[in-house]
Parts: C-alpha cells; sequence; structure tokens
C-alpha cells in the first residue's frame, strides 16, 4: 500500500535502485556517473555525478522521502526530472 502523500515511483527505492535510476538519466543527459563503494563508512558509499556527489546509506535498505530529497539536491536533479527517466524507462 502506498503511503499517502507518497509518489508511487518513490516509494519502496533501496539504495541499488537510486544507483541505477540516478545512471539512467546521467546517461541520458551525458553525465558521467560513478559510485565508490570504498568512499564510506561500513556499507556506505559515494555516488559521484558529474562534479557533484552525495553519500548512499545502505543500498539494501529504503530510503526514505527526507533522504531522497536531500540526496537530489546533492546531486543537483530535480525531483521531476528523476520521476521522468523513470516513467520514460516504463514505457
Amino acid at each position: 500500500m502506498i503511503p499517502s502523500g507518497a509518489d508511487p515511483d518513490d516509494v519502496g527505492m533501496n539504495g541499488r535502485e537510486f544507483i541505477a535510476r540516478v545512471g539512467k538519466w546521467a546517461k541520458a543527459r551525458g553525465v558521467s556517473v560513478h559510485f565508490d563503494e570504498s568512499a564510506g563508512p561500513g556499507s556506505h558509499g559515494t555516488l559521484y555525478v558529474g562534479a557533484r556527489k552525495t553519500t548512499v546509506k545502505d543500498r539494501k535498505q529504503e530510503i526514505g522521502k527526507g533522504l531522497l530529497a536531500k540526496m537530489l539536491d546533492d546531486l543537483g536533479i530535480e525531483r521531476a526530472d528523476f520521476q521522468m527517466a523513470q516513467r520514460r524507462k516504463r514505457r
């Protein structure tokens, strides 16, 4: 069940899925993307997109709505663009 006010595209997304979606977003724009799993404590890693970066927590756990917004902001990705990239893939 989707929580009230949540975007169905964001519900249940874990760190691994976030990295994959960012990769698709970046590829469509010709932007370089790289995930460095050694650049972070424990199960954390750093995702580089162009000249920007963000920390990705445990790739197996779900990403909360607030953390997702912060990570997208760190990378300079508009939430609407991020969601549109996913919707295009489904068609």
